[in-house]
Parts: C-alpha cells; structure tokens; sequence
C-alpha cells in the first residue's frame, strides 16, 4: 500500500521509519505492555536487538510510523522468514498510543502491513500472517479484522525466592563457571535444542550476533549443564537493572531455559533453575520471572509451576483466518 493510500486522519502524519524512531518505538511497547497488566519494560537497547534478529525486515521499507505534532503515535513493522518445517510465516508487530486508540490510525497501520506482508510473501504458497497481541485491546482489535488467537504466552512470576526446592542435577552432569570463550559452544547448543519447539527457524548470522551483544547479558548468573564437553542444559538469568530502578524493585529473569533432547525429563531443567534462582537471590534479588509457550509438549509449564512459579499475565500469538 503506498503512503498516498493510508486513510486521512486529522492531524496524523504517515512515513516510513527514519533513525532515531527507535526510542519512540520502545516507549509504544512499553505503554502497551502496562495497559496489558505486564510488570516488565523493555529498552531500546532490547528493541534493536530485536528487530536484528528479524528476517526480511528492512527499516527504510517495513516500518511505518504514524506522527502529529507531539511525536510519534503509532508505528508497525513487518518481516518474514520460513519456519524449519516449511511455513512461509509474514509476521507483523504494531500498537497505537492509548490516547489515539479508536481512532482509525490502528486500522491504517493493519492495513498497511497487509499489503506489504502481500507484496513479501508474493511468491510462497499459502503463507501464513502472524502476530502477537500483548495487550486485551489489541488481541480485540485483531480478532474483529479476521484474526485468531493460535498459540498462548504465559508470563510467569515466582514472589519471593524462599523456599528453593531442593532439584540436584543428575549423576555425570556438572555446572562450570563460563567464560567469554564459552559463549559460541553455549549458543550453538541452545539453537539446537529449540529446534524442535513450535515457531523454530532457520538460523540466522544476527541470532549470533543479538546473543552476543544482548545488553542484559551477564555470564555470572548463567546455570550451564556439561557432560563432559558437551552442553545438555542451559539457563541463562538475566538481571534488567534499568528497569528495576524504574518500577521499585528487585527483579531477576530465569529465562532461556532449555536441555539436550536426551537429556530432557531427567531433572536436569529443575537442577539448573533451582541453581539460577539461588544465584539470583545471593546477588540482592527479590523476585524472579519468565515467559513460556503454553503449548510446550516437554512439560515446561507444569515444571515451572513447580519449582514455584505463578501465572502473572499473557500473550497471544494471532494468525489472520
């Protein structure tokens, strides 16, 4: 869809992305994860590194934004890759300031998006348009333009880190300090291990390069299974400290959980949380949390359900019907 063709709205201003709309686009996320009842931000640190590891998106074309005179009000991106299964997947992320919601700048973003996901996915078969909706609002927004919600998030929160359930790490397994050297060995073993989980693709160089260079990485917190050389199980914990100072608390992240398929439904995922969330309460912390797939057939909600984790709210993933 050309720019000439987004519906006329007072005061509202279309164009394609320009450098700096980065930060405008954290604060978008942000606003919309705190009306979604989220109790975690992101940075534009965080965003970059995000949209780094999106295939197919190119910034001077895929992202459009929406502005008036007190900045920008609205934006959305689009990009595509095919899922190691086959899919050709056009995936689109967007939201609208509170204040202009209702408006019609939702519906000239979505429909925008559309077009270019058309133009991108032109020669697949039977692509699919997928999204996530993070707030209640916009799940309603999408589901009364034709789409469905297919796969849940859940976002989970352990309160307290008392009471770390007792979980040692199975015989001829050992955890190891990690160092710099480490790293590329840990990241070839989790883009293994998540290849058979929903939504997995095709390997990117930028997967490296945002792991590498992820801003919240801290290799101290990180709970690593070894046997022998090998990697069988990985947690890596992160601390958000910008965050924390910004919502009044002390929060870790016991995120990027996964284990050697061989390996799985041994005790090794349990041993290694239970190690992540001791480190976390030995630096300071209070609380700690992480998101999964509902859907996950390796048992990894009901795990962390009991190592003490609680649904604290919910994002959907949305395909276009």
């Amino acid at each position: 869809m050309d720019l000439n063709d987004l519906p006329s709205i007072d005061d509202v201003t279309w164009r394609m992305f320009r450098d700096g709309d980065y930060t405008d686009i954290t604060r978008l996320l942000n606003e919309d994860l705190e009306v979604g009842g989220h109790s975690s931000l992101t940075s534009v640190e965080g965003v970059q590194s995000g949209y780094k590891g999106l295939e197919g998106l190119e910034e001077s074309t895929d992202i459009l934004i929406a502005e008036t005179g007190g900045g920008v009000i609205g934006q959305v991106t689009a990009a595509t890759w095919k899922q190691l299964e086959g899919s050709q997947i056009g995936f689109h992320a967007g939201r609208v300031t509170p204040l202009w919601r209702r408006r019609g700048v939702g519906t000239g973003l979505l429909g925008w998006v559309q077009g270019r996901l058309g133009e991108m996915t032109a020669d697949a078969s039977d692509p699919i348009t997928r999204t996530v909706g993070v707030s209640e609002a916009t799940r309603e927004f999408l589901t009364r333009n034709g789409y469905e919600v297919t796969q849940h998030e859940a976002i989970l929160v352990r309160p307290n880190l008392d009471d770390i359930p007792d979980a040692p790490l199975p015989d001829g397994l050992e955890v190891r300090p990690v160092d710099e050297a480490d790293l590329r060995m840990i990241y070839e073993a989790e883009v293994e291990h998540f290849k058979d989980h929903w939504g997995a693709r095709q390997e990117r160089s930028e997967w490296w390069e945002s792991f590498h260079d992820d801003p919240n990485r801290d290799i101290t917190l990180w709970q690593i299974a070894f046997d022998g050389d090998q990697v069988v199980g990985i947690v890596r914990p992160h601390i958000n400290e910008e965050e924390n100072e910004q919502m009044g608390r002390k929060r870790g992240y016991t995120e990027d959980i996964s284990t050697r398929r061989e390996w799985r439904n041994k005790g090794v995922a349990a041993a290694l949380i239970a190690a992540a969330l001791q480190v976390q309460r030995d630096r300071g912390l209070e609380e700690t949390a992480l998101s999964v797939h509902v859907e996950n057939p390796h048992g990894a909600y009901r795990l962390y359900e009991r190592m003490g984790f609680r649904l604290h709210s919910q994002m959907d993933t949305l395909e276009l019907i």
